[in-house]
């Protein structure tokens, strides 16, 4: 789920109060079910290798064990 939009409660005399509420939605309902599932790897050994390159560009000190061992996966 994502946050599209954040509004505010109106009252009976139609002003707006207190803390906005966050709107939320899918990402196939704001951006399309074709973008979305454009990403989509047909083969699991592709997805996890996309899956271990995006967890390395941010994490790029981390050994393989200790993404496999965060990861939840087993070599």
């Amino acid at each position: 789920m994502l946050i599209r939009d954040f509004r505010q409660r109106i009252n009976k005399r139609g002003a707006p109060y207190g803390w906005p509420i966050s709107v939320y939605t899918t990402p196939e309902v704001l951006w399309g079910y074709d973008h979305i599932s454009s990403a989509y790897s047909a083969e699991p050994a592709e997805s996890k290798m996309l899956i271990y390159e995006q967890v390395r560009k941010n994490f790029s000190e981390a050994t393989q064990e200790e993404l496999d061992a965060v990861l939840g996966w087993t070599r």
